[in-house]
């Protein structure tokens, strides 16, 4: 349709509502490898990126395409 031009665009967050799991800073490695097991078996089509393997202008990338906070990238700045 001429001039009906439609965006659509969505966002899911997961935000600490797994069951027996303290939170993230309460999380030893071990409990964050079990989070992250838990989160990718759920079984619904989505990306999985791990933050720890990513270079500061892949983080700064994905903040410009508003994936993720500017606080969220500042957090894992210089690693990766």
């Amino acid at each position: 349709m001429k001039g009906n031009n439609v965006v659509i665009s969505t966002r899911i967050r997961l935000a600490r509502n797994l069951k027996d799991y303290p939170f993230p800073g309460r999380l030893d490695e071990n409990g964050k490898n079990k989070v992250v097991a838990t989160i990718k078996s759920i079984g619904f089509n989505a990306t999985y990126i791990d933050m720890q393997n990513l270079k500061k202008e892949q983080a700064l990338s994905l903040v410009e395409r508003h994936l993720i906070s500017p606080e969220f990238a500042q957090s894992f700045a210089g690693k990766g």
